[in-house]
């Protein structure tokens, strides 16, 4: 593991051990952060930080939903980085790791829901 600052607590990354991952699935858009997010990645007891720490990941992953990279952060890019490669050493088995491509039916439905120009009418 980095030398940084734990990003989950021990709680919730026991939370996480206990996801599993279903490929049937199907996401769900997130109109303020611009993400997918699927069920089976959300650890229901999760911490309030932990919470957080698990939305991040989320708006993390669409920057590789949208063009592979995280070039799309600007400046972030770095942190968006840093944060990602700790996340992978702390809750390896997180199924949302699993879901860096995107299928076409996915993909067509991020982009979809990408071009709502207001999603809250």
């Amino acid at each position: 593991m980095s030398s940084a600052a734990p990003i989950f607590s021990e709680y919730d990354r026991e939370l996480f051990k206990s996801l599993v991952f279903d490929p049937s699935m199907k996401p769900e858009f997130n109109a303020v952060s611009a993400c997918l997010f699927w069920d089976d990645e959300y650890p229901k007891d999760i911490t309030s930080l932990g919470l957080r720490q698990l939305r991040i990941l989320w708006y993390s992953r669409a920057y590789l939903h949208t063009d592979n990279s995280f070039a799309g952060a600007g400046e972030h890019e770095p942190s968006r980085r840093a944060f990602w490669e700790q996340a992978l050493q702390e809750i390896p088995t997180w199924p949302g790791f699993k879901r860096i491509a995107l299928s076409e039916e996915d993909r067509a439905f991020f982009t979809k829901n990408l071009g709502i120009e207001n999603p809250f009418e």
